[in-house]
């Protein structure tokens, strides 16, 4: 019986080793099972405070899954309530580095696809509805507390490829969600 969980401590012991990569910071340990934390859900507070289009309420909602401690997808998207026309949907990758216990390092590349107004020069013209796809990328850091409250800080540009005004958009976020 003594061998036996000498044996079990040690195959233990030499798989936490192997996986620990992954169970530094996202992983739930318990007796029995080890449960990778891989998926978050997060809403972006900036989107509430600078909405671009007449003050209207434009929250952005984002998705995003961790494939390891280095590298994640997501996907975020924003829909004007008073709107339809006006919204975002943008899928990213991150590419995570000087991961700590508690904060992380990012950059991010996105695909952006866009809903928005054009607005003429000639003021009795009424204005036009113009989608827009768009590429851009990003700086940021992620802070994860012990409860798995995340946030997200964020900065990059991205340029609209079919766009005759405004090629350049900002992405600027504060985010906080949950990893689970």
């Amino acid at each position: 019986m003594k061998k036996i969980s000498t044996l079990i401590a040690l195959t233990t012991i030499c798989l936490q080793i192997a996986f620990s990569q992954e169970t530094e910071i996202e992983t739930i340990e318990t007796e029995k099972t080890t449960k990778f934390r891989a998926n978050e859900v997060k809403i972006s507070l900036t989107s509430f405070l600078f909405s671009y289009n007449n003050h209207e309420i434009y929250p952005e909602i984002e998705y995003e899954r961790l494939f390891s401690s280095g590298f994640g997808l997501g996907l975020a998207g924003a829909l004007s309530f008073a709107d339809p026309n006006i919204f975002h949907i943008m899928p990213y990758g991150r590419a995570y580095f000087f991961t700590g216990k508690w904060s992380t390092f990012f950059i991010e590349t996105h695909v952006a696809m866009l809903g928005h107004y054009y607005w003429s020069e000639h003021y009795d013209e009424p204005r036009k509805v113009v989608n827009a796809l768009g590429l851009g990328l990003g700086i940021g850091s992620k802070i994860i507390n012990k409860d798995n409250i995340v946030c997200d800080m964020y900065l990059g540009i991205g340029r609209r490829l079919n766009a005759e005004r405004y090629r350049f958009y900002p992405r600027v976020g504060i985010t906080l969600g949950y990893r689970f």
